[in-house]
């Protein structure tokens, strides 16, 4: 139980906890989509991260809890950029190839149930590096419009890049065992992500305008 306390009052749970916390705060404030899309995007990674760190303690196996970590992760950040995009051509990437991976991994799932109790090499990849796309296209649409949620989009942008390839080298035997160094770099990526979700709660709380951000979001 000690442990586990240590585990939950760690620096990184704690910013995220915080962070959960601020943006249910502005959530609440303002009613908007994109504001609780991200409350509750922080809620289920507080829940995963305390879920599978108690089976951990527990000494219960909890490599299958990364699956809903992967993929309501993937379909919520996905409905955040579907919502910040205003042009059709990248509402219809993000729904149409959300639609494909999900049905190519059930497709695995259904063929290899068996995956469910492992790492999915091909989940990490397809469900990171699709969103790893939507963020570039933000990156695009915020060289001609007002920076809303550039903040986010890079902590997004470089979590997702750093924490993919940790995951898969982790997993492919043909890499000599790291898990110690993985372990560390993961932890201050996470680190960084939750600092640029933070300073992102910053702009949008303490902002005077109150614009609308998908009236001034531009994409090809």
């Amino acid at each position: 139980m000690i442990e586990y306390l240590n585990h939950f009052l760690s620096i990184y749970n704690l910013l995220l906890c915080l962070n959960f916390l601020l943006f249910g705060i502005l959530a609440i404030k303002t009613r908007q989509k994109t504001h609780v899309t991200l409350m509750v995007y922080l809620l289920v990674i507080v829940v995963i991260q305390f879920y599978s760190g108690y089976l951990s303690f527990q000494g219960i196996h909890n490599t299958h809890i990364s699956h809903f970590y992967f993929i309501l992760q993937f379909l919520i950040l996905g409905y955040f950029y579907y919502n910040i995009f205003n042009q059709t051509f990248q509402k219809n990437l993000i729904k149409y190839s959300m639609i494909f991976c999900l049905f190519i991994l059930g497709v695995q799932y259904a063929i290899y149930p068996e995956m469910f109790f492992k790492f999915n090499n091909l989940e990490i990849f397809l469900t990171s590096y699709l969103l790893i796309i939507y963020s570039l296209f933000h990156f695009y649409n915020l060289l001609s419009a007002k920076k809303y949620y550039l903040y986010l989009n890079i902590g997004v942008f470089f979590y997702l890049f750093g924490s993919t390839i940790l995951f898969l080298l982790a997993n492919l035997s043909i890499v000599v065992d790291l898990k110690g160094i993985n372990a560390i770099l993961n932890i201050v990526l996470f680190l960084f992500y939750h600092i640029f979700i933070f300073i992102e709660w910053t702009q949008l709380y303490f902002k005077k305008e109150k614009s609308n951000p998908k009236k001034v979001i531009y994409g090809i």
